[in-house]
């Protein structure tokens, strides 16, 4: 039975390194909600069957230690911080997006002790990083099928993800196997065919993390091969040669740093997406900009308010919510983490959180550097520089499953290299019963594999099927399907507890697409007293989270409610009185209600807070054109534009055919787009625009750019019938259309 249960372990750990492949396309957020189920699974099974082992040889439970007590310590600080926490119920399950939560770290505890516990016990660690070099390279493999267009990006544009989803995601995959594959080149675990295997999977990852274009990565990459040379250079007495590789290596890197710095702007580097986005990285960039924001600003002040225990995991959208900056309007309006692994731990679990988290480097850093540690100094040296390439990255960006993985993996293998655990390991006597009664060892064994089997069911398979029941339901929809027997699905997907948030999200959306289609009335009322009793109880359950309440709003505006629309965004502007998107939509609101006066007051005061904002201040000029304002619409139009209101608004609007607000706000737009194209001259700018408004269906826009093109080129104006006759047809504009 033993052995059995050793092969068995053996085989479903050598299972990990194969789950960044999972891609469940029946689930939504598939590259994220597949890899973690399939985990919990796996190591709910190795769970239970690792338990029923150590009853029978004790020598399997993991031995004392500095570096596994501080797991136990990190891992109890984050379970009192959720507890303790603003919604435990969110810190509890997180959602189908982050997949994170207490759920997920305790199975990544559970998974930390079996993998280190069996994988050292076996002398496997060497054949399980093997096998995860092996999947790096078909990971690297599928990038590389993206790269040349075989393949598609998921998250669109050129920067690779594969099969994790998230170019950052895919970027720290990489950097721990670079670390760990040139680790078994140094070693020479292998014949020649297999070191060749090693050196183009190494080409893999670094071309891969390369295209991947993650700055904070490939500043950890550079920074942790920088340190290792170092290392090796200062200790490696004992390896003249690589020592003398080593300083090379540091020489090389500075001469290439320096001379990177001085073509920076050349125009081989600007041109290329890569190059160019390592370049222009700038403390006034925009994305550094609110990095910075993040951090100093909005998590600053959550901390302070919780400095012990933080809020729990996965509220940090409440901490943004009540500390809003008003320097963060440009950026997405709703952020669920710091993108600082370092500030995201601060927010979740509070100053001790942080300094358990930070305790896992600085132990394995002690563990590794210990002089009875069974290591050769370039063995370290690259371990080192592993740890610093994974801690320079965590500054920039949160983590996930898959580098949590491969973290408190790489922290097991290190600790396998002491040599007084390796001593006691080995020393124990296998065979022998942690429970010596054979009846009662038995009968513990069967009740603690069942319990934990039935744990990871219910941590699993339900939400499985609710993720599946809310993408049946959107594809119903979306497929014309009987919208009385697709909502179902969707009642399914709001019971569950990591999908709740989501499937609420999505029946709102479908609710509103169904209000203004050709469905019954009775549909309409069904779909929409759903959604909206599903609202209200968003709002009592997560009180302290300003995006329920706002969502509430936006949906009490679009029934007519405005009253009540207007209370919510007056309780939300008492918390967040500066927050651009508020103030618009309360705006938008006031003016619906008649109130115009009072809309003028919110959108003069959002113009203020952001001036850069053309939307903002479209909807601002058009209400003062609605109100009749004409010497605030000139003065504002020439501040604003550089322009007066004869060249923003149409015929149509001075006829007054243009007399809602929105009409005018379009009108505004269109205007603006006219003299933008006017500027530029380009004629593919032109043939761009009209094609975008004939697709439209918007004919006579299209057709007015064309006279305008046709006004500032003679050889354009040649094929204007012609063109014309085509965007009447509803026919794109083709080059062949247009005299060149």
């Amino acid at each position: 039975m033993q052995r059995i249960l050793e092969k068995v372990l053996v085989a479903g750990l050598f299972l990990v390194p194969f789950i960044p492949f999972v891609v469940t396309g029946s689930l939504f957020f598939p590259f994220i909600t597949g890899k973690a189920f399939i985990f919990r699974i796996i190591v709910g099974i190795l769970l239970a069957l690792w338990f029923a082992l150590v009853l029978i040889d004790k020598s399997y439970l993991p031995h004392r230690s500095p570096l596994v007590l501080s797991i136990l310590v990190f891992f109890s600080i984050v379970t009192l911080a959720d507890i303790f926490g603003v919604n435990f119920q969110r810190s509890l399950w997180s959602n189908f997006e982050r997949m994170d939560g207490l759920v997920t770290f305790l199975y990544l505890c559970a998974y930390f002790f079996v993998a280190f516990s069996v994988l050292t016990k076996k002398n496997f660690w060497v054949k399980f990083w093997n096998t995860s070099i092996v999947a790096s390279a078909g990971v690297g493999l599928y990038a590389m099928l993206q790269l040349v267009g075989v393949l598609a990006m998921s998250q669109g544009g050129d920067r690779v993800d594969a099969t994790l989803g998230n170019s950052i995601y895919l970027a720290v995959y990489m950097l721990f196997h670079i670390f760990v594959t040139l680790w078994f080149l140094y070693k020479k675990y292998s014949s020649r065919p297999l070191s060749i295997f090693y050196v183009l999977a190494l080409v893999l990852q670094f071309v891969t993390l390369y295209y991947t274009g993650t700055r904070g990565t490939l500043l950890g990459l550079v920074g942790g091969l920088f340190l290792t040379a170092i290392l090796i250079a200062w200790k490696g007495k004992d390896v003249a040669r690589l020592r003398k590789i080593s300083i090379g290596f540091i020489i090389l890197m500075v001469l290439g740093a320096g001379m990177f710095f001085g073509i920076r702007k050349s125009s081989f580097v600007q041109n290329s997406q890569f190059l160019s986005r390592i370049a222009n990285t700038s403390l006034s960039g925009q994305t550094v900009q609110s990095r910075l924001v993040l951090w100093g600003s909005i998590a600053k002040n959550g901390f302070l308010e919780r400095p012990i225990l933080g809020w729990g995991q996965d509220n940090f959208i409440v901490v943004f919510g009540k500390y809003y900056d008003p320097r963060m309007y440009i950026q997405e309006p709703w952020f669920d983490r710091a993108h600082s692994v370092f500030f995201d731990w601060l927010i979740s679990a509070g100053i001790l959180g942080l300094l358990s988290y930070l305790s896992l480097f600085v132990i394995s850093l002690i563990v590794l550097w210990r002089p009875t540690t069974q290591l050769s100094v370039p063995e370290r040296a690259l371990f080192t520089g592993l740890l610093a390439g994974y801690f320079v990255h965590n500054v920039f960006v949160f983590d996930n499953l898959i580098s949590y993985i491969f973290f408190f993996s790489f922290i097991g293998f290190i600790e396998s290299f002491s040599s007084a655990y390796h001593q006691v390991v080995v020393e124990k006597n296998s065979n022998t019963f942690l429970i010596q009664n054979a009846s009662i060892r038995r009968g513990t064994s069967y009740v603690g594999v069942v319990a934990i089997l039935i744990l990871a069911y219910t941590t699993s398979i339900p939400h499985i099927i609710a993720s599946q029941s809310l993408i049946t339901g959107l594809t119903y929809i979306g497929g014309g399907q009987d919208p009385v027997a697709t909502l179902p699905f969707f009642e399914r997907a709001l019971k569950d507890s990591i999908g709740k948030d989501e499937s609420r999200l999505q029946l709102s959306r479908v609710a509103f697409t169904l209000a203004s289609s050709n469905a019954s009335n009775d549909i309409k009322q069904a779909y929409l007293s759903r959604a909206y009793d599903e609202a209200r109880m968003a709002v009592q359950e997560d009180p302290l989270n300003t995006r329920p309440k706002y969502f509430m709003a936006i949906f009490e505006a679009r029934l007519g409610n405005f009253d009540e629309a207007i209370r919510l965004f007056e309780e939300l502007l008492a918390l967040n009185p500066n927050r651009q998107m508020f103030l618009s939509e309360y705006g938008m609101v006031l003016l619906l209600q008649g109130e115009s006066e009072q809309a003028r007051k919110v959108f003069e005061r959002l113009v203020v807070l952001a001036p850069e904002s053309q939307e903002y201040a479209t909807r601002y000029l058009a209400l003062l054109f609605n109100m009749k304002m004409v010497s605030e619409v000139d003065a504002f139009a020439q501040k604003t534009f550089g322009t007066t209101t004869a060249h923003l608004i149409s015929e149509e609007y001075r006829r007054g055919e243009m007399t809602d607000f929105d009409s005018v706000v379009e009108g505004i737009v269109f205007q603006l787009l006219r003299g933008e194209l006017l500027t530029s001259g380009n004629i593919d700018n032109y043939l761009s625009k009209i094609n975008e408004l004939t697709d439209a269906g918007n004919t006579q826009k299209a057709l007015q750019l064309v006279d305008d093109a046709a006004s500032i080129n003679t050889e354009f104006a040649k094929g204007v019938p012609i063109l014309r006759e085509a965007i009447q047809g509803g026919k794109d504009a083709q080059p062949q259309n247009v005299a060149q």
